[in-house]
């Protein structure tokens, strides 16, 4: 049986996932193919209603350009960031489509460079195979 905090839990990271999902632009079907998990199951992790491992939370923050803990992170100021988004990606929409490819080639530039100081934290995991055990959910 799953505690309601437990519930609540997977319930948060679920739509932190799906909205980081929405904020890089990938549907259910590429994030599939990407980390090897079936549509049904990242659409069953992202309601919250399936458990979620180290493991596959690792490959969705990878993914999506964020640690770990972003999807983990409890307090209201970590939701606001999410919001911060979603404004940004709301008024980058609203660019024409040369200013979005001029703001894209400065955002890459700007990733490369931060690579090449330093890996991303996310960037550094590794795992060997899924763990059997969830590390949310139920």
């Amino acid at each position: 049986m799953c505690d309601q905090a437990s519930q609540s839990l997977a319930q948060d990271v679920g739509v932190r996932l799906q909205a980081a999902r929405r904020m890089v632009g990938l549907s259910v079907e590429a994030v599939s193919t990407q980390i090897g998990l079936p549509p049904k199951t990242i659409q069953a992790i992202e309601a919250g209603t399936v458990s979620i491992h180290l493991a596959d939370l690792s490959a969705f923050a990878r993914l999506y350009r964020r640690t770990p803990s972003h999807f983990l992170a409890t307090s209201d100021d970590d939701w606001e960031s999410v919001s911060v988004a979603e404004e940004i990606k709301r008024r980058v929409d609203e660019l024409s489509l040369r200013d979005q490819k001029l703001l894209l080639g400065i955002l890459t530039a700007m990733i490369d460079e931060a690579d090449q100081q330093g890996p991303l934290a996310s960037a550094g995991l590794s795992w060997a195979g899924r763990d059997s055990r969830p590390i949310i959910g139920c």
